[in-house]
């Protein structure tokens, strides 16, 4: 039997996230800028046609990135609404975890820092219960974030300290750089 097209979504963009973030960067920026459309289209299919919550939750996580690349905010979040329903109606807390995160990376980019902070705090509660110790820094770096970004600097360098140290415990590269940036 032929795989869906999600399904072929999916896998195209999960070999790009395990090959190199730089790839999945330049395919973002091509689909922002409208030069690689049939990825869209699968996209946008995928939504619509498949009933599978983590293969939704994939794909959709292709579309928030082109919009942040785009700086279409409020279409991220758009995006990432059914997402987070299907993720709340399936009671998955793992998967929880990395939607809230994303959601709350969209909430602080629209500057809604309450909302962005309850995102991120719950995906960090989350990763704590189960113990997902790179995730939790990830986690921290974005509270971090939050927190400089509403005037509470001493607590926002703790929680970035935090995080880096938890990046190189983990020895996670990426999520160290990110942390730096912040």
């Amino acid at each position: 039997m032929p795989l869906s097209r999600a399904k072929i979504a999916a896998a195209f963009s999960q070999a790009l996230m395990d090959s190199q973030l730089v790839s999945l960067r330049e395919l973002a920026t091509k689909i922002a800028l409208g030069m690689f459309k049939p990825f869209t289209s699968v996209i946008n299919d995928a939504r619509l046609n498949d009933n599978d919550t983590r293969l939704f939750q994939a794909v959709l996580h292709n579309q928030e990135v082109v919009h942040l690349f785009a700086s279409r905010f409020e279409a991220a979040r758009e995006a990432y609404g059914p997402a987070l329903e299907r993720v709340l109606a399936s009671g998955d807390p793992l998967l929880e975890r990395t939607v809230r995160n994303n959601v709350a990376v969209i909430h602080l980019c629209l500057g809604d820092y309450e909302n962005a902070m309850r995102d991120a705090r719950r995906s960090l509660d989350l990763c704590r219960s189960y113990g997902d110790l790179a995730r939790e820094g990830d986690n921290l770096a974005v509270c971090g974030t939050i927190l400089m970004f509403v005037g509470q600097l001493e607590q926002a360098r703790e929680h970035l300290n935090e995080a880096l140290a938890i990046h190189d415990r983990t020895g996670s590269r990426w999520s160290r750089a990110d942390g730096l940036v912040y």
